[in-house]
């Protein structure tokens, strides 16, 4: 008899023992599960690498430095960007410690300036990043880097784009001021092809229009144009337009752009007066 109930107690004792493994088990299992959806959820948060759309160069206002402008598309999600540079960038250069960094606020701003004084290779980079609660503290939480390099020639010749004059625009005469310059892309103007129309104001009831096609030399500044036409416009008391006729054809000659004044002047020889053009 007393065997007996010990053989129950025994067995009894091993089928509690066997069914607290299963729970144990079980539990482990649940919060592996829990560890790797957390997990999950964590990798989910990190915001998209950035795509780098541009790098422009630009010349200060002052002329005492240059750089490049680096742009790059908004990320999802985002609650702003950190980027950092290296002027003095060489292949295999990744310490942290030698790059210069920032911090910008806002998945909007997606634009970063980098000034220095001489040209120089550089490595850029930028990420994305969100944030979180931690214990009631706000903490970043960034994704992957985005990097673009630029050797020393690609930077010279960035800056030197940059230095080039863009004439397109209205442009207001400052000696007369009665002559209004509209100066024109022809084609692309990639090649510095323009259409100078200058509409000079004889009275209420005249005007006369200049068009002038030509192009700009970038090194010399001279805007040099021909095959122009020179035509007249009159109006009524009411300001309708009555007739318009060609004066003049195969126009030639010159403007020059005065590259510290930022200024273009036309020497109207047939009129014998000087219209100095400021860009509105």
């Amino acid at each position: 008899m007393i065997r007996e109930v010990q053989k129950h107690y025994i067995e009894r004792k091993c089928h509690m023992f066997k069914k607290t493994i299963a729970c144990l088990l079980a539990l482990v299992t649940v919060v592996a599960g829990v560890t790797t959806i957390s997990s999950s959820a964590e990798a989910a948060s990190k915001p998209e690498k950035p795509n780098i759309t541009g790098s422009v160069g630009f010349v200060a206002s002052d002329n005492d430095s240059v750089g490049i402008e680096f742009t790059w598309d908004q990320v999802k999600g985002a609650k702003g960007y950190q980027y950092r540079y290296n002027c003095f960038f060489e292949n295999g250069t990744t310490k942290a410690s030698e790059f210069t960094k920032a911090i910008l606020k806002g998945k909007k701003n997606t634009t970063a300036k980098v000034s220095f004084q001489d040209n120089t290779n550089i490595r850029f980079q930028v990420r994305a990043y969100t944030t979180k609660k931690v214990k009631k503290t706000t903490k970043k939480v960034f994704g992957k880097w985005a990097t673009v390099d630029l050797t020393e020639k690609q930077v010279e010749a960035l800056i030197a784009d940059s230095q080039l004059v863009d004439l397109n625009g209205m442009w207001d005469d400052s000696v007369s001021q009665r002559a209004v310059l509209d100066m024109s892309y022809i084609g692309s103007g990639e090649a510095g092809s323009y259409l100078a129309t200058i509409n000079w104001a004889n009275d209420v009831e005249s005007n006369w229009c200049w068009q002038l096609p030509g192009k700009f030399d970038q090194e010399t500044g001279v805007f040099t144009f021909e095959d122009g036409q020179l035509l007249e416009t009159k109006f009524d008391a009411n300001g309708n337009e009555l007739s318009s006729n060609v004066l003049k054809e195969k126009l030639s000659g010159t403007m020059t752009y005065d590259f510290e004044k930022g200024t273009l002047t036309w020497e109207d020889k047939d009129n014998d007066r000087t219209l100095v053009f400021v860009k509105q």
